[in-house]
């Protein structure tokens, strides 16, 4: 994959997000003054206007905010909600509160695991053993990937059928699902596929499930692919606090030749060779290389860099 980024991946294709979220690229605002008020609107079942959802005014002198209060208060008679950040705070050990949405914490990774313990092949049937192999190349081969910069999207949501991107959501699982869609992390980090959080939070393996909905409830960020995949076998959407929806996409962008498929007697030996394998006949007049593209170190954010120097001149 660092090879295909750095020689082959047209320009402006993938999007490299901000390492702080798109939320802080202009920053001007208290992340903590948002969660608040994000809170205080889901409670009260209000909207409320701040900086993140189409604007806000910034006034960072304490004892002109208190004037402010006290004019809001007494002279225009409005019913003025105060809250301290100290105070905030304290509450947030109580409640959660929603934060920025993370890509990274739509990866997951997976779990093994054996579905049945003991199997005993009947009249007629045969028992095999199959591993699966090299998932990552073949979605890169076989399926879209989005293109350009996400639209961050706050308020409005649409149905999330008609999103293609990320999804921060609280969702209600089904109660009899075998094999369940959405990965969840516990508070002690550890992954699993569960239909209730609390029974996963307790380590609950035996007896029914007796939990409320919103005990229940899972919170998280998962790829509209799969979100939207267990809307199809009975999840419920509770909250749909964020969305990064990608208005572009292709599945062609890690397509065309290899490097060392100079010459056309190498090219027909590669097509030839998918044919076999993959059992699908390519077409040599639709394989295009994409023109290589080198990116620079310091778009790499990731790594350090470091000058070792021997004399202080």
């Amino acid at each position: 994959m660092k090879v295909f980024t750095s020689n082959f991946l047209p320009a402006k294709s993938l999007a490299i997000p901000s390492p702080v979220d798109y939320r802080r690229q202009c920053k001007t605002f208290s992340s903590t003054s948002i969660q608040w008020l994000e809170s205080k609107a889901q409670n009260g079942g209000i909207d409320i206007q701040h900086a993140i959802n189409g604007g806000g005014s910034e006034n960072s002198a304490a004892h002109s905010t208190l004037e402010r209060e006290r004019a809001l208060q007494f002279v225009y008679s409005i019913d003025l909600h105060v809250m301290w950040e100290h105070e905030w705070a304290e509450m947030k050990t109580l409640h959660s509160a929603s934060t920025p949405l993370s890509p990274q914490e739509a990866l997951y990774g997976g779990r093994t695991c054996p579905l049945r313990m003991r199997c005993t092949a009947g009249d007629c049937e045969t028992v095999h053993y199959v591993n699966f192999t090299s998932l990552y190349p073949y979605v890169n081969c076989s399926f879209p990937y989005p293109l350009g910069q996400p639209k961050i999207i706050y308020k409005d949501f649409d149905d999330p059928r008609n999103y293609y991107g990320f999804i921060r959501a609280i969702v209600y699982p089904p109660r009899a699902l075998y094999l369940p869609v959405l990965p969840h992390k516990t508070s002690a980090g550890k992954l699993a596929f569960t239909l209730c959080r609390a029974c996963t939070e307790i380590n609950n393996q035996e007896g029914s499930c007796s939990h409320s909905d919103q005990e229940r409830a899972l919170t998280g960020v998962w790829v509209s692919v799969e979100f939207v995949k267990a809307l199809s076998l009975g999840y419920r959407v509770a909250e749909i606090p964020e969305v990064w929806h990608f208005e572009k996409q292709s599945s062609t962008i890690f397509k065309g030749y290899p490097a060392d498929a100079t010459d056309e007697e190498s090219r027909l030996n590669y097509i030839e060779d998918y044919r076999v394998n993959q059992g699908i006949r390519l077409n040599p007049d639709k394989i295009e290389v994409n023109p290589a593209k080198r990116q620079l170190l310091a778009q790499r954010n990731d790594l350090a860099q470091t000058t070792i120097v021997s004399k202080p001149n």
